[in-house]
């Protein structure tokens, strides 16, 4: 089995177990979306209006939850509830994000935790041995952005392109990012879009914090 369809296997046994703790808590069945409009959740329609106009070339659709409460849904024309969307990024929140809530909930990481108590080849890097979880969380670990824009992924120059192309160990997203990105910036003092989360899942793959190592 290749190391990329192990740190997947390991993700979704993760997920799932994370789901099933969650479902014990609260049954699907007992959970029915509600909705509201957005001013009795503390929202403003009007707002909420003009982000949908602001985004609406560029996104298929806006679903916004406020106290368990659905305060507004929007869909772009040929889209729906009823189809599937890619999810892009949103992986993160699912994989990263729960698996780091249930470490954070198990007492085996904390987010202001140096990122390099978990990535050794960090740990004598003046300046990436003082990020943390938290800056890799919140995207203002100071890495260089991995996009240039008006350029192709795949056709970006460097280590941005090599990024991209998703191949296999050593050239594969996860050790390029561990690797070979360079910190633009002081940890904590800027953001950047996407390179933070090759990072945080390489801590996951390098010591599996489920599983007590």
């Amino acid at each position: 089995m290749s190391p990329a369809s192990v740190i997947r296997l390991q993700c979704l046994s993760l997920l799932f177990i994370t789901l099933a703790a969650l479902n014990s808590y609260l049954p699907a069945a007992d959970f029915e979306w509600k909705s509201a409009t957005p001013e009795s959740q503390g929202m403003s329609q009007a707002k909420l209006d003009a982000l949908r106009d602001r985004i609406a070339k560029t996104t298929k659709a806006l679903f916004v939850v406020r106290n368990d409460r659905v305060v507004y849904e929007w869909y772009a024309d040929g889209h729906s509830a009823e189809i599937k969307h890619g999810t892009a990024s949103l992986a993160k929140a699912l994989v990263g994000g729960v698996s780091c809530a249930v470490a954070m909930t198990d007492g085996k990481i904390s987010l202001d935790d140096p990122a390099a108590k978990y990535i050794k080849q960090w740990q004598n890097d003046p300046k990436k041995s003082r990020i943390t979880i938290r800056q890799l969380g919140s995207h203002t670990a100071g890495l260089e952005d991995s996009s240039v824009e008006g350029i192709s992924h795949t056709n970006e120059p460097g280590w941005k392109g090599e990024f991209w192309k998703r191949l296999d160990p050593p050239n594969d997203p996860f050790t390029i990012s561990r690797d070979q990105t360079p910190v633009e910036s002081d940890p904590g003092t800027m953001a950047c879009r996407w390179l933070a989360r090759g990072a945080a899942a390489r801590i996951q793959r390098e010591r599996p914090l489920a599983s007590g190592a």
